[in-house]
């Protein structure tokens, strides 16, 4: 019996032992799988490595059998030479490139960014452009060219010629110029369907029922009492529905009277009449201004205008980038308005109006003396109304345009098909420096036309 029990520990023990034993070897077995695996991965992870390595190393084979190591050259070969091609002159070409611009939104919170799109026409001493956009979604552009050069080098712009030019891809191209009067600036207004008015400087207007393709002979604007003129923004800014085109216009006031007054006034296309004018309270010293109609049905109107004290008067003559604006109301079109609140002190003109599908309205004006960063900076710039007017989102303003001189001019907006905003505006470049042998490089205000398409923020 003592035999038969020595016999089964012995047994047990060595079942034992060979459980611990085979569960060693799996451990091991285990361990193994584990470590080829592992092995694996890394081979694996090599060999991609190595081979983005080679890819990286390799580069990208282009059109003309080079191997090009960035990652970026991606447009097509003739897309690049179409709109870089070398020529001594290239007549036909309007717009620079269709590039990427800067444009920053101020905020509590630092500015933003937002990458829009820009270009400048290519058309010598391009200047005072008008803008608006047609029901079919076509757009139509006005400007001047020319100008002679005066004592002091002063490009003058008397003797200018007027050309018109349509877009039908938003603003993405533009047709040749096409003659239309002679003129210093013009501003288009689409009446509907195809019919448009340009109104030539301050003397006359142009019609034409076939979206531009001819022109009627020139209207006379009656002149007002004395034989003054109505004069405007270069780029008026009128408010058209149906038949009725409502404009903001000044004039010198009657002698002995000195300075200027404003006025509004009215165009029936029908009868091709115009109505009395609306006289403005002289105390407001304003001179141009912009219009449009509310979706609470209440005029907006904004004004150039004069502060007083500005600049203080032992600062010497005063020019006109000192001009302030300031916005309004009326609620029984235009016969009586409320008490204007001061948006800008100075520096800031040839402001203009637009109303978007929400109810929103969009300001676009020329900063002349501007500040942005605790420093002095010219350019254009566009604010935001969110109450139909009764107060702009100064905090929140819009940097379009950023130049180096200070005739920041005409900013003229229009909404896209696809809610972009297409502003079209004026500045100049200058050369005040020369010396007395090189007299003709002192070229003083060469205008030129730039746009932006750009984006509200949410």
């Amino acid at each position: 019996m003592r035999c038969i029990g020595a016999c089964a520990e012995h047994a047990a023990g060595f079942l034992t032992g060979y459980g611990s034993f085979a569960e060693r070897v799996l451990n091991m077995k285990r361990r193994k799988l584990l470590l080829l695996l592992a092995t694996f991965l890394l081979i694996i992870g090599t060999l991609a490595a190595h081979s983005l390595a080679h890819r990286k190393a390799k580069g990208r084979r282009m059109p003309n059998g080079d191997v090009v190591m960035n990652p970026f050259q991606t447009l097509p070969i003739g897309q690049v030479f179409a709109a870089h091609r070398i020529k001594e002159v290239q007549t036909e070409r309007l717009t620079s490139s269709l590039a990427p611009v800067a444009v920053r939104q101020n905020g509590p919170d630092g500015p933003r960014y937002q990458e829009a799109l820009g270009y400048r026409f290519l058309i010598y001493t391009a200047g005072f452009p008008g803008l608006c956009r047609m029901e079919d979604g076509r757009l139509v552009l006005t400007m001047s060219t020319g100008g002679e050069l005066a004592a002091g080098g002063y490009l003058r712009g008397r003797k200018r010629r007027g050309f018109v030019l349509f877009s039908r891809d938003q603003g993405r191209t533009w047709t040749q110029p096409r003659p239309l009067a002679t003129m210093r600036s013009a501003a288009p207004l689409a009446l509907g369907g195809g019919r448009l008015l340009v109104r030539v400087d301050t003397h006359s207007l142009l019609f034409s029922d076939d979206a531009g393709t001819s022109w009627s002979q020139p209207e006379p604007i009656p002149l007002l009492t004395g034989g003054r003129a109505s004069n405007s923004d270069v780029a008026l800014s009128c408010l058209v529905e149906g038949n009725t085109v409502t404009c903001i216009f000044y004039a010198n006031k009657l002698p002995p009277e000195k300075g200027l007054e404003t006025f509004l006034r009215r165009y029936d296309t029908a009868s091709h009449t115009w109505s009395d004018p609306v006289v403005l309270p002289a105390n407001w010293t304003t001179s141009e201004g912009a219009l449009v109609r509310a979706a609470t049905g209440e005029l907006v109107a904004v004004f150039r205008s004069d502060r007083p004290q500005i600049p203080p008067p032992d600062k010497g003559p005063s020019s006109d980038h000192w001009s302030g604006l300031i916005s309004t109301r009326s609620a029984d079109n235009g016969l009586t308005w409320s008490e204007p609140t001061v948006e800008t002190l100075y520096g800031h003109v040839h402001q203009s109006l637009l109303r978007l599908a929400d109810g929103r309205l969009v300001m676009t004006y020329g900063a002349r003396i501007g500040e942005l960063d605790g420093r002095d900076y010219q350019g254009i710039e566009a604010v935001i109304s969110h109450d139909h007017g009764r107060t702009w989102d100064w905090e929140r303003r819009y940097i379009l345009f950023r130049g180096t001189s200070s005739h920041m001019q005409s900013p003229q907006s229009v909404v896209l098909s696809d809610g972009r905003i297409l502003t079209c505006f004026m500045h100049h470049v200058d050369f005040p420096w020369a010396t007395d042998e090189d007299r003709r490089g002192k070229l003083r205000y060469v205008s030129q036309v730039a746009v932006v398409i750009w984006s509200l923020q949410p």
